[in-house]
């Protein structure tokens, strides 16, 4: 049978899925029977869950997303019930072209008339839209279905399921479970507000101009742990961002204000010199007339009293330019104040920034202590992940429609459908350690107390390590949270110092 021609204007969309789907249906295969790949794989067979995509060019009346059913049909327009489960992708899209291919479905022209149209073969499309999810159970942060995507191995669902989950807590502890994750939550969203505070802070010290640059995006240190707190901080993001943009604003207005002060101190100068100039010009018109009076006076031919008159007027034209240039060297000084209030204005906005940023990374210090403590509470309680570079965990994964559960490796690729449990190590994810508690509480009583109890006597004694009872010939898978202990072979719980 010859390859079908892809739809004119169209993206060739089958070959992706066809290829990805036959490479999972490989890795699939190859789980269930360890060994060197076949050399040549089967191509992926649709099952019950898988959606398909169905496109008529032309016709996008027709374009349809249909899930194979539990009967393995796929409803179809035009065609009825398509069996599907069991068939690859080639052969159904074969099924379906041959039963489209030269009908004639009616369209609509733009102004309402009606027409019969022919469909070819080239103008179906066929392809998987969506395949069926992937499971994954055991020591994982958050056990349950996963999206497949195409090439996804095991190592990756395993991310996208949280990471490993460490083991729940023996018995002994009493842990809130929920007010464990508040205060988390609570000690995150600080933590993040401080962070935001001191982005806001640099960001405001790279506009009035220190060398190093400012991120203009935020983005928080770690994820947050749920929608509610992932809001709060976009609110608190938010208000300090309009905080930088109110700051900057007023800097911007003062730093205008001043510049147009100057300039109006500037115009007045101006004025006062060119007036200080004419009173100087007046001044010595005035002194000449007061000497030639005084000539006149000792020729008798001026009075003294006219003398008198000419002397107070020389002396009121020295005043009045004593005066002026008085107002000048006011207006002059007042200038080079204001000069240097711009000056310094940027720099005073850089020094109360560092001041502020300096209490800010104080605070910040604190938070993030306290976060740090409570994420060590939510390990010691089995509610979140380990960090740890020892030790691999064990991978198993069960085929879909049957096959034995079988130990892969993390870059194993999965298939649609395949169920995958995560068990830890003998030797992996050693214990968090215990977070401080108050005077009293668990974990702070002397040797032999609640956390050294725990673990039937064996971390009891000098120090009180953590114990935890482990299995020595089987990996513990986590179900659900909650204080449990497992026996080892022999019925007495086997301490493992973490």
């Amino acid at each position: 049978m010859s390859r079908p021609r892809p739809v004119p204007g169209r993206r060739a969309r089958p070959a992706g899925p066809r290829a990805a789907a036959a490479g999972a249906l490989a890795a699939a295969l190859s789980l269930a029977a360890p060994g060197p790949a076949p050399a040549q794989e089967a191509p992926y067979r649709l099952q019950p869950g898988d959606v398909i995509a169905i496109s008529v060019a032309g016709l996008p009346a027709l374009d349809r997303r249909a899930e194979i059913q539990l009967d393995g049909a796929v409803p179809v327009p035009m065609i009825g019930e398509t069996p599907a489960a069991g068939r690859t992708l080639a052969e159904l899209r074969e099924a379906l072209r041959t039963a489209l291919a030269g009908r004639l479905l009616p369209t609509w022209t733009p102004d309402g008339r009606e027409r019969l149209q022919a469909v070819s073969r080239e103008q179906v499309g066929v392809w998987v839209a969506e395949h069926r999810p992937v499971f994954v159970s055991g020591d994982v942060a958050r056990p349950g279905a996963l999206p497949f995507r195409p090439g996804m191995t095991a190592r990756q669902a395993l991310a996208a399921a949280g990471g490993l989950m460490r083991p729940a807590p023996q018995a002994g502890l009493a842990l809130d479970p929920e007010a464990l994750r508040i205060d988390h939550a609570a000690a995150w969203l600080a933590l993040a507000a401080a962070d935001a505070r001191i982005w806001r802070l640099r960001r405001e010290l790279a506009a009035a101009g220190a060398p190093e640059p400012a991120a203009e995006v935020f983005a928080p240190a770690s994820p947050p742990p749920d929608a509610a707190s992932a809001a709060a901080l976009a609110r608190a993001v938010e208000t300090q961002r309009a905080l930088f943009d109110e700051r900057a604003g007023d800097a911007a207005r003062e730093r205008a204000h001043l510049a147009g002060a100057l300039d109006q101190l500037d115009a007045q100068i101006a004025v006062l010199q060119e007036q200080v100039v004419v009173e100087r010009r007046r001044e010595e018109a005035d002194a000449a007339d007061l000497a030639v009076a005084q000539g006149h006076a000792e020729k008798g031919i001026y009075t003294q009293s006219r003398l008198a008159d000419i002397r107070s007027a020389a002396l009121i034209s020295a005043t009045r330019r004593l005066q002026t240039e008085a107002g000048l060297m006011a207006l002059q000084r007042r200038r080079t104040e204001d000069a240097r209030t711009l000056e310094r204005l940027d720099v005073q906005r850089r020094l109360d920034t560092l001041d502020a940023l300096a209490a800010a990374g104080v605070r910040r210090e604190a938070d993030r202590a306290r976060h740090e403590a409570t994420l060590a509470r939510l390990r010691l309680a089995g509610l979140a992940p380990v960090p740890t570079e020892e030790g691999e965990p064990v991978l198993l994964v069960t085929p879909d429609r049957g096959g034995a559960e079988t130990a892969v490796e993390p870059d194993r690729l999965l298939a649609p459908g395949d169920v995958v449990r995560v068990q830890r190590a003998a030797s992996e994810a050693p214990l968090a350690a215990a977070p401080s508690f108050p005077a009293g509480a668990p974990g702070r009583d002397a040797p032999g107390g609640a956390v050294g109890r725990a673990g039937g006597g064996a971390g009891g004694g000098a120090g009180g390590p953590l114990a935890m009872a482990a299995s020595p010939a089987a990996p513990r898978t986590l179900s659900a949270p909650g204080p449990r202990a497992t026996p080892d072979g022999a019925g007495r719980p086997q301490a493992a110092a973490r």
